[in-house]
């Protein structure tokens, strides 16, 4: 589920930065280059997958492939 929804200022480079948690775990998803995901709000259930990665023990996942689950 999607527990948080961050975008880049204007004027920033844009991003969109995705927190999604379920009962495993959580993930940060990073999707560069955009400021906004049609349909995609906090409380959305979504499946991400791709490359996961660690920065300061946050798992992380950039430009992840995605389905927004009705």
């Amino acid at each position: 589920m999607v527990n948080s929804i961050k975008s880049a200022p204007r004027g920033a480079a844009p991003i969109i930065v995705v927190e999604i948690w379920d009962k495993t775990g959580g993930v940060t998803l990073q999707f560069l280059g955009r400021r906004e995901i049609s349909g995609l709000e906090v409380g959305s259930q979504i499946r991400a997958e791709g490359m996961v990665g660690e920065n300061d023990g946050q798992l992380i996942i950039l430009n992840p492939s995605y389905e927004i689950i009705i």
